[in-house]
């Protein structure tokens, strides 16, 4: 019986442009070639993985269980693959791919990025906001090369580097009657009315978690996408918004007081897919972010 050949280069963007398309037509149209090629490409794809990688329904080709594991590791040889002929291209001085970044807090992200470009001025960088609870997802999917993330718990699937801590502070207006404290403890805000960022954001879970851990149940009067409508609705007086002080932008409308209960409490990292740390400007992007 004749052994099974490794997939090509070809037939893996063939497979992947019709899971992204959804179809064969899509996916020819995406990749200018014709639908009988894209149709070979595929078939020939399945005889030697041995088993059926998608399912049509409709005009939509759906990927089975099997072909949903050959997707992941598709995904990762074109990038890989990708990112090799990258490194290439750096070593000799040609322009290479943008470094593409994951973000939640903008404030941190553009101040580890301009130390790496004051160090490596040619690499292009490309950024992306979102949830903290999306991120990990955008990571794993190739969507970014790395993400700045506020994280307590890292695991061992990745490259971690703590790059930064930060402290919880509430939010108030200038003329609110506790806006005179230094500082305010979880069990001074008890009963208060709090703004708090969407389900998924780090701040939010930072804050619950250092309420339950004085055994204090918020009073929870807004929840808000962003941390600049958490700001705005403090501002409005919807109550008393929790941020991140590394975060937080002047506003003469508000005052910020540190909360005593919270020092060093979020820790926000760098955090890559352990294959990247070979790409020359990756390693260079967090060899410049070292936390002292």
């Amino acid at each position: 019986m004749r052994a099974a050949q490794a997939p090509t280069i070809r037939q893996l963007q063939v497979f992947i442009a019709v899971i992204d398309e959804e179809s064969v037509s899509g996916a020819a149209r995406k990749l200018g070639v014709s639908q009988p090629a894209v149709t070979n490409m595929i078939k020939t794809l399945e005889k030697e993985m041995g088993t059926a990688l998608f399912r049509r329904i409709g005009r939509k080709m759906l990927l089975t269980t099997p072909g949903k594991k050959v997707e992941r590791a598709a995904r990762n040889t074109l990038h890989e693959t990708s990112r090799l002929l990258d490194t290439v291209k750096y070593a000799v001085g040609n322009t290479v791919a943008p470094l593409r970044i994951g973000y939640t807090a903008p404030q941190l992200v553009l101040t580890a990025a301009r130390k790496f470009q004051l160090v490596d001025p040619l690499v292009p960088l490309e950024f992306h906001a979102a949830n903290t609870s999306t991120l990990f997802d955008m990571l794993d999917d190739y969507q970014v090369d790395l993400i700045s993330i506020g994280i307590n718990n890292p695991s061992d699937d990745y490259y971690y580097q703590l790059f930064a801590r930060q402290t919880l502070h509430v939010l108030m207006r200038v003329d609110d009657p506790l806006s005179h404290l230094a500082e305010i403890s979880i069990a001074e805000m008890e009963g208060l009315p709090m703004v708090l960022r969407e389900k998924g954001s780090y701040t939010r879970q930072s804050f619950l978690d250092a309420c339950n851990k004085q055994g204090v149940r918020p009073n929870i009067a807004l929840e808000i996408f962003g941390r600049e409508s958490v700001k705005e609705a403090s501002a409005q007086g919807f109550g008393y918004g929790i941020v991140l002080h590394r975060e937080l932008t002047p506003d003469a409308r508000l005052k910020s007081i540190p909360i005593k209960d919270s020092k060093d409490i979020a820790s926000e990292y760098l955090v890559c897919r352990k294959a990247a740390m070979s790409f020359p400007p990756l390693k260079r992007f967090f060899e410049v972010n070292k936390r002292a």
